[in-house]
C-alpha cells in the first residue's frame, strides 16, 4: 500500500527521524495484565533504509519485561523481549521493511510460543519461553528507543495492545478496521474487543497528546505525549489524511 497520511483514518503519527522526537506515555503504568499472554500489532510506513526503533515498552531502571521493535538495518524486523529475569528472546523476519509502502505488523506471545505476523501472515515462530510478570508497569514510547537513540524515520498507525493471544484470523479481520467499537471476532460480524487493552487510532492531527480509546473510556495513564526535536511537546508529528478504500482496495492473503 503507498496512501499517503494515516492509512484508515484522518491522520496518523509522522516521525522525520530527528533526535528527541518521540511519542510516550508521561509516566510508568501497567497495561491490564499483560504479562505472559499478549500481542501488539500496528501499521508501519518507511522509506528510511536505516536501524530504528518503532516501539519500546520498558520497565523503570530495568530491562526486565521490556518489549522492543525495531528495523534491523533496513534487512529485518525484529522483536527484542526480556523476560522477568532479564534473559531476552529474539522474533525476527528477513524482510525490506523500507520500500515505503504500509505493512501490517504483529507480534503474538503466549510465555512459550512468539509468532511474528507481517501483512497477515505468519512469518517467524520462536520456542524459547518468554516467562514475564504478570501485569508490569512500563512506559510506552514509538519512534525511538527509551534513550532516545535509533529514530524512526516514517509513519506509524492504528497500534493496538491486548493481553490476549491474537489468532491469525483475528489479526486478519481487524487489521483494516479502525476503532474500538468496529472490531469483529474471527467470524468477522460478531462485535468485540475483549483483551483489547490499548488501542491509538492516532486521528486527532493538531493536539500534542494522543489518547489511548481501548474501550470508549479513556486510561489517561497510557495516552501518549508527543515531542519534537527540541524535546518538548509538540503538535506537528501528524500526517495527512489516508486514502485507503475499504470498498475498492485488495489484499490478497495466501497463507
Amino acid at each position: 500500500f503507498t496512501t499517503s497520511g494515516g492509512l484508515l483514518g484522518a491522520s496518523c503519527l509522522d516521525f522525520t527521524g530527528s533526535s528527541n522526537e518521540y511519542a510516550e506515555t508521561s509516566g510508568f503504568t501497567t497495561w491490564g495484565s499483560m504479562g505472559d499472554a499478549l500481542t501488539i500489532e500496528f501499521w508501519f510506513k518507511s522509506s528510511a533504509n536505516e536501524t530504528a526503533v518503532l516501539l519500546d515498552m520498558y520497565a523503570s531502571g530495568t530491562t526486565e519485561n521490556r518489549i522492543k521493535i525495531y528495523n534491523n538495518g533496513g534487512t529485518q524486523i525484529t522483536v527484542r523481549a526480556n523476560d522477568k529475569d532479564d534473559a531476552d528472546v529474539f522474533t525476527r523476519y528477513d524482510v525490506d521493511p523500507d520500500d515505503g509502502k504500509w505493512h501490517h505488523f504483529a507480534f503474538t506471545s503466549s510465555g512459550t510460543v512468539q509468532n511474528l505476523y507481517y501483512d497477515g501472515k505468519l512469518q517467524t515462530s520462536n520456542t524459547t519461553a518468554l516467562d514475564r510478570d504478570p501485569d508490569p508497569s512500563t512506559k510506552l514510547r514509538l519512534g525511538s528507543d527509551k534513550d532516545g537513540a535509533n529514530d524512526f524515520t516514517g509513519q506509524i498507525d492504528e497500534l493496538r495492545l491486548w493481553n490476549d493471544v491474537r489468532t491469525v484470523g483475528e489479526i486478519r479481520t481487524n487489521m483494516f478496521k479502525s476503532g474500538y467499537a468496529n472490531l469483529k471476532l474471527e467470524d468477522g460480524t460478531t462485535a468485540s474487543y475483549a483483551g483489547l487493552i490499548a488501542a491509538y487510532d492516532f486521528d486527532e492531527g493538531t493536539t500534542s497528546t494522543t489518547a489511548c480509546l481501548e474501550d470508549g473510556s479513556p486510561t489517561t495513564a497510557r495516552n501518549l505525549i508527543l515531542n519534537n526535536a527540541s524535546g518538548a511537546e509538540d503538535t506537528d508529528l501528524w500526517a495527512g489524511a489516508g486514502g485507503y478504500d475499504g470498498d475498492s482496495s485488495e489484499l490478497v492473503m495466501t497463507g
